[in-house]
């Protein structure tokens, strides 16, 4: 950002005034001195300082990926039930013929788009897409804070306040359901 904005002074300035913590947060991450000056050399054609040599970085992989290097049988299934809901998620900003139909409803210069009214494309909206992704989040959340209690496993508060939360996903969501018998259950030591 700083390269992108050089000639932008009060930005500059701005960015200067977080450099340590910025820095800080690098050093937290575990990105060394080698990472972050090979990714300057490869972002910013910026020469690597001398005696360094430029470091590997692996790619990130994509959820398809990672999903493909888990080993554990009640993770992986979990995350495969999980990666439907994101495939569907993300299509609405990858091209599938599913969300493209749902683009043509809600744009009225597409000839479906002036099928519906107004009440009827909300109601479309929120039932289809906004409601699902809201149960998906909460979902997420719920679970991620079930894998935490195999790190802090002395803390009844988590354990408790997941198990709460995972009473009301698994009693009234499908997903939530599976989720809960592939893995939470399991993680939370309910019977």
């Amino acid at each position: 950002m700083a390269a992108e904005c050089r000639n932008l002074p009060v930005i500059t300035a701005e960015l200067d005034k977080q450099r340590d913590a910025l820095d800080g947060l690098r050093r937290l991450a575990g990105v060394s001195e080698e990472e972050m000056a090979t990714i300057r050399n490869e972002q910013l054609d910026e020469p690597l300082p001398p005696g360094m040599s430029a470091k590997a970085i692996p790619r990130f992989p994509t959820p398809g990926v990672a999903l493909r290097m888990i080993r554990e049988p009640d993770r992986k299934r979990m995350l495969s039930r999980l990666y439907f809901e994101y495939q569907f998620l993300c299509s609405f900003v990858h091209f599938s013929p599913h969300p493209r139909t749902f683009k043509g409803f809600f744009d009225d210069r597409e000839p479906f788009g002036r099928l519906f009214t107004t009440g009827h494309l909300e109601e479309m909206f929120q039932k289809e897409i906004a409601g699902p992704a809201i149960w998906v989040d909460f979902l997420s959340i719920v679970q991620s804070a079930a894998e935490m209690v195999t790190i802090y496993p002395s803390d009844i508060e988590l354990r408790r306040a997941v198990t709460e939360a995972w009473a009301v996903l698994a009693e009234r969501t499908i997903m939530g359901r599976a989720v809960w018998e592939f893995r939470a259950k399991k993680l939370l030591g309910v019977i």
